[in-house]
């Protein structure tokens, strides 16, 4: 009953929970790919192949567990695939200079450079993904006070 108090009220660690399922599932689909598809296809496809499937599970299981958003799906999965647009970028970047600069293996890579990545998500879902109208305060106006004009 204490974790299940906890898990209510504490959305990082439904996050973290739920994050190092989605990083586990992640890195496991990559392993799978790698493993039936490297001796035909780069290991950059195969990460991207991965990020597909990836960002899919992991937004259906940051949406209804984490941020348990009711919202429009459609548009919060669009800013989800955003989002990860960029640490698809960073970590292609990355997992190509550990395999190709420092020749570590693309596994070994793919873990570094997920755990790397995996750090900044949390603030962008908050912030972007599954942000709420009451996230975002509307700019003040300026008043100008004029004294001693008449």
């Amino acid at each position: 009953q204490r974790f299940i108090d906890h898990w209510n009220r504490h959305q990082q660690l439904r996050y973290l929970l739920t994050g190092a399922w989605n990083t586990a599932a992640g890195y496991a689909i990559f392993v799978v790919l790698y493993f039936l598809l490297a001796p035909k296809l780069d290991y950059r496809v195969i990460a991207v192949a991965t990020h597909i499937v990836a960002v899919t599970q992991s937004f259906v299981t940051q949406r209804r567990l984490v941020f348990r958003s009711r919202k429009n799906w459609l548009g919060e999965y669009g800013r989800f695939h955003i989002a990860h647009l960029f640490t698809l970028g960073l970590g292609l970047v990355l997992l190509s200079l550990l395999v190709e600069t420092f020749e570590i293996s693309p596994l070994l890579a793919q873990a570094i450079v997920t755990t790397a990545v995996v750090m900044i998500s949390y603030f962008v879902h908050q912030n972007f993904t599954f942000r709420t109208n009451k996230d975002f305060k509307a700019p003040q106006q300026a008043t100008i006070h004029v004294a001693g004009v008449f």
